[in-house]
């Protein structure tokens, strides 16, 4: 019987409870942190850009990428794990399916009705059952692999967005640390940016049209076509604006990517 046992466990896919035990932990974690932060900005509503309500702020916002950052590392550990326990489960597997062969050709050649042909009659059985449940956690371990990748690039996404929140949040610190009245003044007391931030915004949609004026003249006297260009300068535009930092280097990079040209040569 251990033998048996142990044959069986080796097509099984095992860790699964504790994965989603872990991960929901996280979940739970992240979601009391996002009540915390609420409660934060509710108790400081009209003096978000002062020094004591940035470090409340930035204190959660930290707390919150931290445990970000570990539902990240489950997924990792849980995707290698997932894609070792495929491989296994794919060698015996196929060792079974060579036994099945092997154990399906003796029977043929043995007289129904003998005891021995009904024990290898149930050793088919045992054999076919293992290479069924082999094929079948296969296609569960491909499928979780992807699941958890989808879900990993999802958790990626949120981090990074909590890496500019964290580094915009301490921008906003230094300038409430050096202020007189340690007040930030990038963003007004409700937490909007202020008229000088916004000129900064509309001076890089200033550079984005420049940037888009001079691309276009330049592909017209390479192509003759540039109206049918037109909704590609569109989105690149709109793309451009949703940029903070380094917009002529991404725009450049953005359009080489999708035109095929170089426009580390063109102006703005």
């Amino acid at each position: 019987m251990a033998g048996k046992n142990e044959i069986k466990a080796s097509v099984r896919l095992e860790g699964g409870s504790t994965f989603k035990k872990d991960i929901t932990d996280v979940n739970k974690n992240l979601k009391q942190l996002d009540a915390e932060s609420k409660k934060t900005a509710a108790q400081f509503d009209g003096q978000a850009n002062s020094l004591q309500a940035l470090t409340a702020k930035q204190k959660v916002l930290n707390q919150t990428l931290e445990e970000a950052q570990r539902k990240i590392q489950l997924y990792d550990a849980r995707i290698k794990d997932l894609e070792g326990q495929q491989k296994s489960i794919a060698d015996a597997t196929e060792k079974y399916r060579d036994e099945l062969k092997d154990a399906q050709a003796a029977l043929s050649h043995m007289d129904k009705g003998t005891d021995a042909y009904r024990q290898q009659a149930a050793a088919v059985e045992d054999l076919s059952r293992k290479v069924a449940l082999g094929e079948k956690n296969q296609e569960r371990a491909a499928g979780q692999i992807q699941k958890y990748k989808t879900e990993q690039t999802q958790a990626e996404a949120a981090v990074a967005k909590l890496n500019r929140e964290i580094e915009d949040n301490a921008r906003y610190l230094k300038e409430a640390e050096s202020a007189s009245d340690q007040c930030a003044t990038s963003i007004d007391e409700y937490g909007k940016k202020t008229k000088k931030a916004a000129e900064e915004s509309k001076d890089l949609g200033d550079i984005a049209k420049v940037a888009l004026g001079n691309l276009a003249e330049s592909l017209a006297i390479r192509t003759n076509r540039v109206g049918n260009l037109f909704p590609l300068f569109h989105k690149c535009f709109c793309f451009l604006l949703l940029l903070e930092h380094g917009a002529h280097q991404s725009f450049c990079c953005f359009m080489t990517l999708h035109t095929g040209f170089r426009l580390d040569k063109f102006s703005i």
